[in-house]
């Protein structure tokens, strides 16, 4: 395992692993626009419940930016409700759109800005571990995902769920690889780092385990890095953000527990195996999600045998660096645990597993990349293999 410290910017020498993606991505692109302005959106009674409330808001605002705006951007508690983030930013599309335009394509128009962000996500996170090319065909395998595409086209809480899930380990990471700055610059970087947070922390109880996990790990990385400053502006930046979302989540609690005894909807593993490889990640995305996992663990084993074994400060380096991958991990193996105990085996406890296995990925790369591996050639092949028969599914 080599180069753990530095960044590898890497190219890739297949052309075609950065030229081919384009395709898919204006034609999933333009299928969705389609989709929000002239196909009739999915509608079901909680998606109603969205919509109306996000109505009676902006009516409560009387259609003014500046109070929707703060109310999606500083912290407030939401006791009882699941839905406060995404329905924040609800309320301030209808603020910035024309008074006389349709509030269903307000709202389409808002998941779209979702999908973007996603999108960007994933290709920064990939951009930023050196993967090159290939994050390009990263992005087009994710927004072909049929459950991407499919619940971006609903008023549901999910389209903030996946923001959160993939940007706050990106996040996390990025702050904590980042090298040290001056302590003003520091202070800052941990301030914007901690509204970001913040910011995202308003999102459904489920996710809670990432984010918590985000809020603690990014500050004790940073500790352990001696980089003393940074943490404590993103603790000072997004600790009234938390104390918000946890007034909000213990009151959610008992709900959530509900949920999990539900077996109306309990369904085998296996049979929940089948449906998410098929109708949640896409069965080409799924197989080298499951690869890149695998690769994930082996990769974060090495890591911490590397940072076990160093001394002094590149001691502090290589722990400050693991410890993001590390908890990602624990997260993760959480979400399967719950998932495995619960009676109420559905295709949205799916969602968390998929989205930390998917934030694990960058970071798993930028912890073990190393130019010379002669497996770049293999992974460049399956992208664009999977690139080609998940279009194949995503047409049919």
């Amino acid at each position: 395992m080599k180069n753990l410290v530095g960044p590898v910017p890497r190219r890739s020498t297949w052309t075609a692993v950065g030229a081919f993606p384009f395709a898919p991505l204006v034609a999933i692109f333009a299928l969705r626009g389609y989709a929000a302005f002239w196909t009739i959106p999915v509608r079901t009674w909680d998606d109603t419940y969205y919509r109306s409330t996000a109505l009676a808001d902006n009516a409560r605002n009387l259609g003014r930016i500046a109070p929707a705006v703060a109310g999606a951007l500083f912290p407030e508690a939401r006791g009882g409700w699941v839905t406060f983030g995404y329905h924040d930013w609800l309320v301030v599309g209808l603020a910035l759109a024309p008074a006389d335009l349709d509030a269903e394509y307000v709202f389409q128009m808002v998941n779209l800005v979702f999908l973007l962000l996603q999108a960007l996500t994933v290709y920064l996170g990939f951009r930023w571990a050196g993967a090159g090319r290939i994050s390009l065909a990263a992005m087009a395998l994710y927004l072909s995902m049929p459950v991407v595409f499919g619940l971006n086209r609903w008023v549901m809480t999910e389209n903030h769920v996946m923001l959160t899930m993939l940007a706050l380990p990106l996040l996390a990471a990025w702050f904590v690889w980042s090298p040290r700055a001056s302590t003003g610059r520091e202070l800052l970087k941990g301030i914007g780092v901690g509204m970001v947070v913040g910011v995202l922390s308003s999102t459904r109880e489920y996710a809670a385990p990432t984010v918590l996990g985000m809020a603690i790990v990014i500050p004790a990385a940073l500790c352990v890095a001696r980089r003393f400053v940074a943490a404590g502006g993103m603790v000072l930046a997004s600790s009234p953000y938390l104390c918000a979302t946890a007034v909000a989540l213990s009151r959610v609690a008992a709900s959530a527990r509900m949920k999990l005894g539900l077996a109306r909807y309990f369904h085998s593993l296996q049979e929940v195996s089948v449906h998410a490889l098929r109708y949640v990640t896409g069965i080409p995305q799924g197989l080298l999600l499951g690869m890149g996992l695998a690769a994930a663990v082996v990769t974060a084993l090495a890591g911490l045998r590397n940072a076990r074994r160093a001394q002094g400060t590149l001691a502090h380096e290589l722990w400050a660096r693991w410890l993001p991958l590390g908890a990602m991990l624990a997260v993760l193996a959480g979400y399967v645990a719950l998932f495995v105990l619960s009676a109420n085996r559905t295709a949205r406890g799916v969602i968390p597993m998929v989205w930390t296995a998917i934030a694990l990925l960058p970071l798993a790369l930028r912890l073990g990349l190393w130019p010379e591996w002669r497996g770049w050639r293999m992974v460049e092949f399956l992208c664009l293999f999977a690139l080609v028969v998940s279009g194949v599914f995503f047409g049919l």
